[in-house]
């Protein structure tokens, strides 16, 4: 699965391909501390991730938490201050670009959040992974700067071929860069 998933992202140059070694960042609603089925896929993500042996740190910024995150996944800074509210998450960011210089990849683990990722990739210049799980990616969501941000993902990974083939008859994005 982690194999695959880093696979998506295109040969288009040396800027925006992961580094071997990566360290990634990954914005996502929930995962660990969450319920249902976004929240179950997001913690399977980041455990594969994180075993993964290309990958030395996973970088977690969850917008929610709701119940204890139990135990985490060695290589995982997990974030847990960014999920207080929107004003925290964005702050939590924002002491994020200070803090790092460099991310191999940004994966955006729910549309909401790619405007976001969008402006984390330009910043640290890596390639952008979406995630995009159902029915909030069937319409066009009311995201302002999605259209754009659409524009700089480099790859998109679907729960589904049905969701994938809704999200193309809406978004802009490229040629078929996605699984």
């Amino acid at each position: 699965m982690v194999e695959d998933y880093l696979q998506t992202v295109p040969e288009k140059s040396d800027l925006m391909k992961p580094k071997p070694s990566a360290d990634l960042l990954v914005l996502l609603t929930d995962a660990f501390g969450g319920r249902g089925g976004i929240a179950k896929f997001n913690r399977d993500l980041l455990t594969a991730l994180c075993q993964h042996p290309e990958v030395t740190c996973v970088t977690a910024l969850p917008r929610v938490i709701v119940e204890e995150i139990g135990i985490l996944p060695a290589k995982l800074v997990f974030d847990v201050g960014a999920s207080r509210g929107k004003a925290s998450y964005l702050y939590h960011l924002l002491c994020l670009l200070t803090r790092r210089q460099h991310f191999g990849a940004v994966i955006c683990a729910h549309i909401h959040l790619l405007p976001l990722a969008a402006l984390l990739s330009l910043w640290y210049r890596a390639p952008i992974i979406l995630n995009i799980h159902g029915i909030e990616a069937w319409k066009r969501p009311q995201v302002f700067g999605l259209n754009l941000s659409l524009r700089r993902v480099t790859a998109l990974v679907s729960v589904s071929q049905f969701t994938k083939r809704r999200f193309m008859e809406w978004a802009p994005f490229q040629g078929n860069k996605g699984t």
